[in-house]
């Protein structure tokens, strides 16, 4: 992926399959961000990784968040991810992309979440 010239990806349900160490090892190795705007450290109630960035393409601020399948709370291994909150992806994006209007002049939606929820996002956030 970094090979690829990636901007960034989104956490997906293979990224909690094992040690968060070795997600964070990963993160680093990968040379460009992991995003998800829904996943909270239950504990601080900070985000796990960053929720989006803002990149300038030919002139043009844009922003590029992540979504991760809320379902990995109960589908999860619970040993990786009993620490965490995976919050809603609808009310997330609700919450967070008209922050992101107001940044950047494109808003890009990067979801491991699924076709029907992915479609169900973008319904509730036109535009």
């Amino acid at each position: 992926m970094k090979m690829l010239g990636y901007d960034a990806m989104t956490l997906g349900d293979l990224e909690f399959t094992g040690p968060r160490e070795i997600l964070m090892q990963q993160r680093e190795w990968a040379g460009f961000p992991f995003l998800s705007a829904n996943v909270i450290k239950k504990q601080t109630g900070e985000l796990l990784v960053d929720r989006y960035i803002i990149k300038e393409f030919d002139g043009l601020q844009v922003a590029i968040f992540g979504l991760t399948l809320e379902e990995i709370s109960v589908l999860g291994d619970h040993g990786y991810i009993g620490d965490l909150e995976f919050r809603s992806v609808i009310e997330t994006a609700q919450d967070l992309v008209p922050k992101l209007r107001a940044e950047a002049d494109l808003v890009i939606g990067l979801p491991h979440i699924g076709c029907h929820e992915t479609a169900g996002v973008g319904y509730r956030n036109p535009g």
